[in-house]
């Protein structure tokens, strides 16, 4: 028997996410609730997304740092009556093996993808990559992407974030599940982004504030953002994606029966 079965859990990621990491669960008998807290939109086209767009072919490289990077940044190519052809010229690098998918189901094979999923890793490798020739670099990005990437290898090369897609809190809110937070009927709530957490915490009671809630969550910089504001973490995902997350939930889960069998 699985040691995730009859768990219930609950989900604050995208819609896009939510499917993937319920399947996951559903396997190993546990149940998932989705209590979506962010939502990504894709940006309008501005002044400095029409100047990329039209000069497009000066850049050496693009990095995508994300699926959703990809994808809006694809489709906003389209909104610009912009021929595929362009992308014939240019090198493409992504974080992480979702991001290098999201990427050819445009029909773009990355040049250099980084399994590491986090982005000071992909500095150091993109930094080998690229040499200490200065390269022109775009990278399309969201309004709430930490700026590592940009930063340092902008002190080699001449890198361009343009934001794509902007994450925003949701606008409705699915009450039943908080009510199950508030009584207490879950084993752990998922979360997969800093902005995330930071809106759930915006709207629940007050006294449930007090850093008791049962927390999971990916990467490093969510594990931070959820200790800055005074929570600790049961489960911290490794490596960040859903995979991670099933995989260090099931050893978080293995050692709790240890240490009952040893009562």
């Amino acid at each position: 028997m699985s040691t995730l079965q009859d768990k219930i859990f609950i989900s604050t990621c995208t819609s896009d996410k939510v499917s993937k990491l319920r399947y996951h669960l559903n396997n190993r008998g546990a149940k998932l609730f989705d209590l979506q807290m962010i939502e990504i939109e894709r940006a309008g086209i501005t002044e400095n997304l029409k100047y990329a767009f039209d000069n497009i072919k000066l850049f050496d490289w693009i990095i995508f740092t994300s699926s959703h990077g990809v994808s809006n940044f694809f489709e906003l190519m389209k909104e610009h009556n912009h021929p595929p052809e362009w992308s014939q010229t240019i090198k493409f690098a992504t974080i992480g093996k979702a991001t290098s998918l999201k990427l050819m189901d445009y029909g773009v094979q990355a040049d250099f993808v980084s399994m590491s999923n986090r982005s000071k890793k992909m500095v150091r490798e993109m930094t080998t990559v690229l040499g200490n020739k200065t390269i022109r670099i775009l990278h399309p990005t969201g309004n709430l992407t930490g700026g590592v990437l940009a930063a340092e290898l902008g002190k080699t090369h001449k890198i361009s974030s343009l934001v794509v897609y902007k994450t925003v809190p949701v606008q409705t809110m699915n009450h039943e599940i908080l009510n199950k937070i508030y009584a207490g009927e879950y084993d752990l709530i998922f979360f997969f982004s800093p902005s995330a957490f930071r809106n759930f915490i915006s709207i629940i009671k007050p006294e449930f504030r007090s850093g008791c809630l049962r927390i999971a969550c990916i990467g490093k910089t969510t594990e931070r953002a959820v200790q800055d504001m005074g929570y600790y973490p049961l489960v911290v995902a490794q490596k960040s994606d859903i995979e991670g997350m099933i995989k260090e939930t099931k050893i978080y889960y293995e050692k709790q029966l240890i240490k009952t069998s040893k009562l």
